[in-house]
């Protein structure tokens, strides 16, 4: 057992925070502070967006402001009873508020200052598929990942279809917990060998001789969905994501934060 990690129902794992001294961090993020924000917090977002937005429009760049759906937000009915009974209640009523993501994707669809990008909805009509989001992880991985790149991609504009029809596998990844559990295990997800894209990955000389860790991945697709170059800056979600994100475009980089 582990102040960070908890198992809940049917074996979903969730990581209650970072922190071993603040055990309920995430289900207080999410499901308390984003579930009902106030107005000061509300302000402070829809500033930092307009400002980060605006910094690479005015240089003749597009921007997308995006948010992964966390398995907390999307499997709430799976949550540990060992959760305090606040925390549980809080997350199950999450649909039924005005969350913070909500009322900035209208904030900015009204102001057209920013554009947000926050697909639980959509996530929400697929969680049920085997693997969507691998129970075993807190990270995504395979199909969650892969349909956020696809219908991001559409949302943003940088194609017009939805294509879903990617060939894909059952394969083993990594867990992304070993630093709590202190040692690895291989997880059953979707793998998508793309076959038919003509990709290769590098990283830039200049990131190299700055860091040992892979900062930044510059990847080329021959035959992407579009002839668009992009930029991913994220965290670590963006990790899993950026193989998918990279096949809309010709030249795609990935900025990793958390490095």
């Amino acid at each position: 057992p582990l102040s960070n990690v908890s198992i809940g129902r049917d074996g979903f794992v969730f990581m209650n925070s970072h922190r071993i001294d603040r055990p309920n961090f995430v289900y207080h993020l999410l499901c308390e502070q984003q579930a009902n924000p106030t107005d000061t917090l509300l302000q402070e977002m829809d500033q930092i967006f307009t400002s980060v937005s605006g910094y690479y429009r005015e240089r003749g760049y597009p921007v997308t402001i995006t948010a992964a759906p966390t398995n907390v937000a999307i499997y709430p009915d799976k949550l540990p009873l060992t959760l305090d009974k606040k925390y549980r209640d809080l997350c199950q009523a999450y649909d039924n508020n005005d969350a913070l993501l909500y009322q900035l994707q209208r904030r900015g669809q009204q102001t057209g200052r920013y554009t947000v990008y926050y697909p639980l909805d959509l996530f929400k009509q697929h969680r049920d598929e085997p693997y969507f989001w691998p129970k075993e992880l807190f990270h995504w991985s395979g199909r969650s990942a892969f349909l956020f790149a696809r219908d991001l991609l559409v949302q943003s504009g940088i194609v017009d279809t939805l294509k879903l029809d990617d060939p894909v596998e059952v394969g083993l990844v990594g867990d992304d917990l070993v630093m709590f559990f202190g040692f690895s295990r291989k997880v059953k997800a979707y793998k998508y060998p793309y076959a038919n894209f003509q990709t290769t990955v590098k990283e830039p000389e200049w990131i190299t001789s700055l860091s040992k860790q892979k900062g930044m991945l510059h990847f080329t697709t021959a035959n992407g969905l579009s002839r668009k170059k992009g930029l991913l800056i994220s965290n670590s979600f963006g990790i899993e994501l950026a193989p998918h994100l990279a096949k809309g475009f010709s030249d795609f980089y990935f900025f990793n934060l958390n490095h």
